[in-house]
């Protein structure tokens, strides 16, 4: 399943880590390091840095056949749209997988 971030991103539900509100992460300094540091290893997949009400890190493993070795990547997304809202969307799609 995808959960849609706005400006016509979807993002896997299973590599979600963490949706952080702005206004959270500005209070947190361990959670504002952890941003700069993705923000510094150029880990930001959007471009869009206009606007920004919700940070979204995500943690995707690939696991190569020959060498069983796991690869993760951690990525940073930001969005325009706030992080209730997001996390409705994230229970709402949850509610109509367990319905089918």
């Amino acid at each position: 399943m995808f959960l849609h971030i706005g400006n016509n991103v979807n993002i896997f539900l299973k590599d979600i880590v963490a949706i952080i509100d702005k206004d959270s992460l500005e209070n947190s300094k361990e959670n504002n390091i952890y941003i700069q540091k993705l923000l510094k290893n150029s880990n930001l997949a959007s471009n869009d840095m206009n606007d920004i009400k919700t940070y979204i890190v995500t943690c995707s493993s690939n696991t190569p056949r020959k060498n069983r070795k796991i690869n993760k990547k951690h990525v940073l997304y930001v969005s325009n749209i706030s992080s209730t809202t997001l996390f409705r969307r994230n229970k709402v799609v949850k509610q109509d997988w367990r319905l089918e």
